[in-house]
C-alpha cells in the first residue's frame, strides 16, 4: 500500500494537490517569491483581473513527472506545415514562454513572421492594451496574407 500513499499523497486515499501559485501577493512575499513573473501571474490569475470561478489553483502532485517529461516539439516538423506567426514578450523571465516560442520558430518548417515585443513580460501580453493592440495589428496582417 505504500505506492497508494505516494500516488495519493495521504493514507485517506485523497489525491495530493499543491498550489500552482500562492493565492495572494502577501502569501508570495511571506515565502520569498518576489520575482516579477510570479507576482504578475498572481496579480492576473488570483485577482478579479483574470480569475476564473472554476479555478482551484491546485494541481495533482502525481502529474509533476508527466509535465517534466512532456515534449511539445517532437512532431513540429511533421505537423506544422501551415504558415507560422509567433508573437512573444521580449523580456525573458521564468515562464519559459520566450524560449519556447523561439524553439517553435526554429523548428517549424514554414515560419513566416516573428514579432518580439521588447521589454514586455509574458503576463503583460494578456490584457494590457498597448501590447495586445500591437499583437492584434500584426495578426491581422498575417491572417490577411496567409488565410
Amino acid at each position: 500500500m505504500e505506492w497508494a500513499q505516494e500516488f495519493t499523497g495521504s493514507r485517506s486515499g485523497e489525491p495530493a494537490r499543491a498550489n500552482w501559485l500562492p493565492d495572494t501577493l502577501e502569501e508570495a512575499a511571506t515565502v520569498g517569491l518576489t520575482d516579477v513573473d510570479t507576482t504578475q501571474a498572481i496579480a492576473y490569475y488570483r485577482t478579479e483581473r483574470g480569475r476564473n470561478e472554476h479555478s482551484t489553483n491546485r494541481r495533482l502532485s502525481r502529474g509533476d513527472s508527466l509535465l517534466l517529461g512532456y515534449d511539445a516539439y517532437h512532431l513540429v516538423d511533421q505537423l506544422m506545415t501551415q504558415p507560422l506567426q509567433v508573437i512573444l514578450a521580449g523580456r525573458i523571465g521564468n515562464t519559459g514562454s520566450y524560449e519556447f516560442g523561439m524553439q517553435l520558430w526554429k523548428l517549424a518548417p514554414n515560419p513566416v513572421d516573428l514579432l518580439v515585443i521588447d521589454g514586455v513580460g509574458h503576463y503583460e501580453m494578456y490584457d494590457e492594451p498597448e501590447y495586445v493592440d500591437a499583437a492584434v495589428e500584426r495578426l491581422v496582417s498575417f491572417y490577411s496574407d496567409n488565410l
